[in-house]
């Protein structure tokens, strides 16, 4: 049931903007130029419906609406606000709103819109109830805010906090790995010495384990390094040789179910990527592609094929970019919103701790480079990972 009083008699459109003068009432220039040249959006409805399919009718927006969202008034009016809603915009958020209307009260909320040209932003809204003498409710005044950097500001200190959180477990963690680690390579090195004269094959195995124990043990050094803000250390390697190189490591220690299938970067590629210099950490490369292999091998159930590609950028001549695709599942946007997020997991309980992605994240970022996301239900996901050619400078090259 409404609870919005109904008006028996036609009330004046909201931009008809009047107050009592000299007696009576007549127009006033003032109050119209205040809504044309505010720095806030106003969105005027019509009382009713507020519940029903179309929602409730747009009858008024100020220019400053029309900078934020793109549309113009004869675009806008006469549809419903529901036209600025994502399929990521809160749905209690939403609820709570409607409960107000319905109500009759007044309401403040932030919610995820989107423009007329669907560009997202977060705009914080003041809706009114406008009535008359009476109290019989007309229209409804949304005064309107974009709030996106104010928003973006709270999620990184959010993500900070994060990070803190995830550096004092990650000391824990190190501690714990490395006496784990460290009996491990002393009798790996000792069985791969004594096993040189007696079974040269089985010896090279043993170096093969000692020198994935010695990966292990840096990783976690990059992961400490990642969660105290530090930069790991880095080299300038040919792009091509460099992906070869990891893209081995990984291949080895996936399961045969799981086929890495490469595009431009084989040994002998001579392609402009393969070409290129990139100034990155290797066993952080390792860490970073390990992990979006590994979580598009889970994506398609632990088989098939992963697709990893090294081309350069359109957009930018002298970065480069490698991509890992999957034909998995993909992932809704709220799945995708979260993706990097620290302790963030899609995984069962026990099976996944949710790190992975932010560290990988927060590594090629260290770089100087970006990782983007191509994902939607039942379309896969395409991962890709943006780097810049390396500077000149320096003798470290690997």
């Amino acid at each position: 049931m409404n609870a919005v009083p109904r008006s028996s008699t036609g009330a004046r459109m909201p931009n008809q903007l009047h107050t009592a003068g000299h007696g009576h009432d007549e127009p006033f220039d003032l109050v119209q130029a205040i809504a044309d040249h505010t720095l806030d959006a106003f969105l005027v409805t019509r009382a009713e419906p507020v519940a029903g399919p179309a929602g409730p009718e747009i009858v008024y927006v100020n220019p400053a609406f029309t900078r934020m969202t793109g549309y113009a008034p004869g675009e806008i009016i006469g549809q419903t606000p529901r036209i600025l809603q994502t399929p990521d915009t809160d749905p209690a958020e939403l609820r709570r709103i409607r409960r107000a209307l319905e109500n009759g009260e007044s309401v403040r909320a932030t919610l995820l819109n989107q423009t007329k040209h669907g560009e997202l932003f977060w705009v914080e809204l003041d809706i009114v109830p406008i009535g008359d003498q009476t109290g019989w409710y007309h229209y409804w005044i949304s005064v309107q805010r974009d709030v996106t950097e104010r928003v973006e500001n709270e999620r990184r200190l959010q993500q900070q906090d994060k990070l803190r959180a995830l550096g004092e477990m990650a000391g824990g963690m190190a501690h714990e790995i490395n006496n784990a680690l460290q009996p491990l390579l002393g009798s790996i090195g000792l069985i791969a010495e004594r096993l040189h004269d007696v079974d040269p094959r089985l010896a090279k195995h043993a170096e093969t384990l000692e020198k994935d124990c010695l990966h292990a043990r840096r990783i976690v050094r990059d992961v400490l390094s990642f969660a105290r803000s530090e930069n790991p250390q880095t080299a300038r390697f040919a792009a091509g040789e460099l992906v070869a190189d990891v893209t081995d490591f990984i291949d080895r220690v996936m399961p045969s179910s799981v086929t890495i299938r490469r595009h431009g970067f084989a040994p002998d590629a001579a392609g402009a990527a393969a070409q290129r210099p990139v100034r990155v950490s290797r066993d952080g490369l390792i860490q970073v592609l390990q992990n979006l292999v590994s979580n598009a091998a889970d994506a398609m159930g632990g088989r098939g094929t992963i697709d990893v590609s090294l081309a350069t950028h359109a957009g930018q001549p002298d970065a480069v970019q490698i991509r890992v695709s999957d034909s998995g599942p993909g992932m809704d946007a709220a799945t995708r919103a979260n993706l990097f997020n620290p302790f963030f997991s899609t995984k069962p309980l026990g099976q996944g701790t949710g790190m992975g992605l932010s560290v990988a994240h927060g590594l090629v970022a260290s770089w100087g480079g970006r990782i983007d996301v191509d994902t939607a239900p039942d379309a896969g996901t395409t991962v890709t990972i943006t780097l810049p050619r390396a500077d000149d400078g320096g003798d470290d090259t690997a």
